[in-house]
């Protein structure tokens, strides 16, 4: 059965000739190029819409393009099969997969219900993980992972301001409808871009990190120009795209992102990564708790960002708290699916907005699923503390890492108050999940590390 958006001819044939074109660059260029390619531009042209066929998950621009890659690898790549191993990181995205079976299994939807969302589940979370974990392990993996970011940044960059002169109208010119309603995309008299994403709050996000990403690559001294033009110029056109994207929350974190590089380019300290973790670990804990009811932060939102965005937080945080509550009667394994855990009227109506990814899964999938959830994200930033030397986290070498463990940590506080889910942060993850430890040769001349490439050649994975 097809379930999508009415919408013209092209979004069928888009969506199912995706695959060829993964094998045609699987077949033209290096496995991990292509990888890169495949993936960024299927999330950032694709039509957000899907296939709904029965006993599979939805065939949507996500699955198309990781089971594309997938199965390109297998074909192209069968090396990087044989050379996998599992690492004791991976257990929390599988475990982010298998708990909707035991969430269906305990609120007797049964086992159909409960592999139905097993199977949906693994192909959201596992596979971009996968994706990361084969291809962006090591050094220049990461630095190529986060230049694709960057450059993907600017290839959309056009597309914004476009949207911002001219409405949020390319999704709906090409694929015959719009992927979110056009009210949304309308704030503070002007346009909020989407382009090809499923909302502006997830493209606003996108830009944001990928401004970082650029920024990673300039402070560090380990892309000085881009195109023959002083790198500060993309990465500046890409920070004032960002500011003018309209969307309080991606504007703060990009610029929290900067401040937290300069930190570490400065102090040599890996503070900012593990504060942020902490933050929204302790977050999680305390408002899935209950032990706090949020309106001090509603307070601060008020005389920082006024009063209009203190009252779309405000909506957020009662829905929030009612959601949460909710989630606490099931506490261990959720409700499951089929929208038991929103919140309802005694007409059977929603009586909550549920916006926080962080909160959908505490609902749907209990403590545990967001436990895994969390784990998936955060441990792997944390863990390179210990893989790479925090005084070398800024070099030129090994900035991509560092910027790659930033990018998640921030992507999960936008998934306090937003659910803007972005196969790409699972990608960075698995990548950093995967990397190794490696170990600086403190004798190796000084020049040597000061080249690009220095970090790299004085390194050995333990």
């Amino acid at each position: 059965m097809l379930v999508m958006p009415e919408g013209n001819s092209l979004v069928p044939i888009v969506l199912l000739g995706w695959i060829p074109v993964i094998f045609i660059l699987f077949a033209l260029l290096p496995g991990r190029r292509a990888a890169l390619i495949a993936f960024l531009g299927g999330w950032m042209f694709l039509p957000n819409a899907g296939f709904q066929l029965q006993y599979f998950p939805e065939y949507n621009k996500a699955t198309a393009t990781c089971v594309g890659i997938f199965a390109a690898a297998l074909v192209f790549d069968t090396h990087r099969f044989r050379k996998f191993r599992l690492c004791w990181i991976d257990l929390f995205p599988l475990v982010l997969a298998v708990v909707p079976f035991f969430s269906s299994l305990s609120n007797g939807l049964g086992a159909y219900d409960g592999l139905s969302a097993m199977t949906s589940a693994f192909a959201a979370w596992v596979l971009p993980y996968l994706v990361g974990r084969l291809y962006f392990t090591d050094l220049q993996g990461m630095r190529e992972l986060i230049l694709g970011f960057f450059i993907a940044g600017l290839i959309y960059l056009p597309f914004c301001l476009w949207e911002m002169r001219m409405s949020p109208n390319l999704h709906h010119h090409i694929y015959g409808f719009n992927p979110s309603a056009f009210i949304q995309a309308y704030r503070g008299g002007g346009y909020r871009p989407v382009v090809f994403m499923r909302h502006g709050l997830m493209t606003a996000m996108f830009m944001g990190m990928s401004t970082l990403c650029g920024c990673a690559l300039w402070f560090s001294g380990a892309k000085k120009t881009f195109m023959n033009l002083p790198i500060a110029l993309p990465v500046g056109a890409l920070a004032l795209t960002t500011l003018l994207s309209r969307s309080a929350g991606a504007q703060a974190l990009m610029l929290a992102g900067i401040g937290a590089l300069l930190f570490m380019r400065y102090a040599r300290n890996p503070l900012p990564i593990v504060a942020v973790a902490l933050f929204v670990v302790a977050y999680v804990v305390i408002r899935g708790g209950g032990l706090w009811d949020g309106q001090g932060l509603i307070r601060l939102a008020d005389d920082v960002f006024g009063a209009e965005r203190a009252r779309s937080l405000d909506t957020r945080v009662i829905n929030e708290n009612a959601l949460s509550a909710k989630a606490r009667q099931r506490f261990l394994l959720g409700w499951g699916g089929w929208g038991r855990n929103r919140v309802k009227d005694d007409l059977g109506r929603d009586a909550s907005i549920t916006d926080g990814l962080w909160v959908i899964i505490f609902g749907t999938n209990g403590a545990i699923g967001i436990a895994a959830f969390l784990a998936t994200m955060l441990v792997p930033a944390v863990v390179l503390t210990s893989r790479v030397p925090p005084r070398f986290w800024m070099h030129p070498s090994a900035a991509a890492a560092t910027v790659a463990a930033l990018i998640c940590c921030l992507w999960v506080v936008d998934c306090i108050p937003n659910s803007m889910f972005n196969p790409i942060y699972m990608v960075t993850a698995g990548g950093l999940a995967g990397f190794r430890k490696v170990r600086v040769f403190l004798r190796q001349p000084a020049r040597n590390l000061q080249r690009p490439d220095g970090l790299a050649a004085a390194n050995r994975p333990a």
